[in-house]
């Protein structure tokens, strides 16, 4: 199976696999959450808290990740870091211009705001397709964890 995104084709390497979104801003958060979806993935999170996507990682299982990097004043190396230290890959969707990127992560893929959502996703079905590893027994397209409210994005960081 295949889906066309704004002429981006995604392939079937999202069914069956878990991504996880790390991203404040509510209607991106829900845009990629919807696309992946529609491509068969389950969608952890999406976390607009660093705080909550720390304790997802120890909960669940992901094999490919889409990351902001700025969360409310607090960036996400530390989840970058974590998925590194487990060898899930993942793309930054940051407004950071590629020079300010902590050097560490030099060679993972930017897409810079303002985002093409179909351009994001198919990346990240390359990725996951590349990731050795069997595919899931659960059902494709669900979310594994609630769908993001407007209220987990516009709170106060705690």
């Amino acid at each position: 199976m295949t889906l066309d995104r704004g002429g981006m084709r995604m392939a079937s390497s999202l069914t069956n696999r878990h991504v996880l979104i790390v991203e404040d801003e509510y209607f991106i958060a829900d845009d990629m959450a919807q696309a992946l979806d529609a491509a068969g993935a389950t969608v952890i999170g999406p976390f607009g808290k660093l705080g909550e996507v720390i304790a997802a990682l120890d909960a669940k299982s992901v094999d490919c990740a889409i990351l902001d990097i700025n969360l409310r004043g607090e960036e996400s190396y530390p989840v970058a870091h974590a998925l590194r230290r487990r060898g899930v890959p993942f793309v930054f969707a940051s407004g950071y211009d590629p020079a300010a990127i902590e050097a560490g992560f030099a060679d993972v893929p930017l897409f810079q705001k303002p985002l093409e959502i179909a351009r994001v996703i198919g990346a990240v079905a390359r990725m996951c397709g590349e990731r050795k590893g069997a595919s899931r027994p659960q059902a494709s397209g669900s979310r594994s964890i609630s769908a993001p409210t407007a209220e987990s994005f516009s709170s106060s960081r705690s």
